[in-house]
C-alpha cells in the first residue's frame, strides 16, 4: 500500500454549501468561548479578597507606578494615590470586564498560494480561518496600547531608576520595557526583584535582548519588605 496516498471520505449527501454553515457555527462557538473566558476572568478578579493589613513592601509614594495588575492592590494595600498609577491592561475596579489579557505571539496565516503558485484554499479554509479568531481575540495589541498611553510613557523621560517588582520579565510584556528604555534617561538604573536564585540570569538575558544594557541589579522581593 502506498503510504502517501490520500483518501477523501465524504458522506454521499454532503453538499459544499454545508461548509458555510460550518463556518457560521465555528464563528458563533468562538464568540461564546471568548465571552465565557472573559466573564470567568472578571468574576475571579471581582472575588479577590484583600488582606486587612497594609502590604509589606517598602514603596515610594512619590514614584510613578506602571501596574500590570488588574486589581487596586497598590491603592488599597499601599495607599498609593490613584493619580500615580496607570493600569496598562485596565483594572477590574475601573473598567469592569473590559480587561486586556492574553498573548503576544505572532500569528502566521498560511499563504493563499503554494510554492508552485497554486491555490492552497479548500472548501474548509474559511472555517479554519474562523477558528483562529480565538487567537486574535486574546492577542495583546501592545503597539496600540503604547500609543494610547504615549503621554504617560513620555512623562518618564527624566527617570533615572526603574524598579521592576514582582514581574517575571516574560516575553509577552517585553515590548513595554523596551519602549520604556527608549524614553528614560540613557544609562538609567534598572533594579529587578526576584523570588528564586535561578531567575536573575534569565531576566538579565531577556532585558539585554531588547537593548537594556545599562546598569542592571537584582534584589530579592522579600528584602524589600518593611
Amino acid at each position: 500500500m502506498n503510504a502517501n496516498r490520500n483518501f477523501d471520505i465524504m458522506d454521499e449527501d454532503f453538499r459544499p454549501s454545508y461548509c458555510y454553515g460550518l463556518e457560521d457555527g465555528v464563528t458563533q462557538q468562538i464568540k461564546e468561548n471568548v465571552d465565557e473566558i472573559k466573564e470567568a476572568f472578571s468574576d475571579w478578579l471581582q472575588n479577590v479578597d484583600y488582606p486587612a493589613t497594609i502590604g509589606d513592601l517598602k514603596l515610594n509614594k512619590d514614584a510613578i507606578f506602571l501596574s500590570f495588575n488588574y486589581t487596586d492592590t497598590l491603592y488599597k494595600l499601599y495607599n498609593i494615590p490613584k493619580s500615580k498609577i496607570i493600569h496598562i491592561h485596565n483594572s477590574i475596579e475601573d473598567n469592569g470586564s473590559d480587561l486586556i489579557f492574553g498573548h503576544n505571539l505572532e500569528i502566521v496565516n498560511e499563504s493563499e498560494l503554494d510554492e508552485n503558485g497554486d491555490s492552497n484554499r479548500t472548501m474548509f479554509t474559511d472555517s479554519e480561518n474562523a477558528s483562529k479568531s480565538l487567537l486574535y481575540s486574546f492577542k495583546k495589541t501592545i503597539e496600540d496600547i503604547i500609543k494610547e498611553n504615549r503621554d504617560f510613557f513620555i512623562s518618564l523621560s527624566n527617570m533615572d531608576t526603574i524598579y521592576i517588582l514582582g514581574h517575571s520579565i516574560n516575553d509577552i510584556d517585553l515590548p513595554y520595557f523596551e519602549y520604556i528604555n527608549k524614553v528614560v534617561k540613557q544609562n538609567a538604573n534598572w533594579v529587578i526583584s526576584y523570588h528564586n536564585d535561578d531567575e536573575p540570569e534569565r531576566m538579565k538575558n531577556a532585558l539585554e535582548r531588547i537593548g537594556i544594557v545599562s546598569y542592571i541589579s537584582f534584589i530579592k522581593l522579600k528584602d524589600l519588605s518593611r
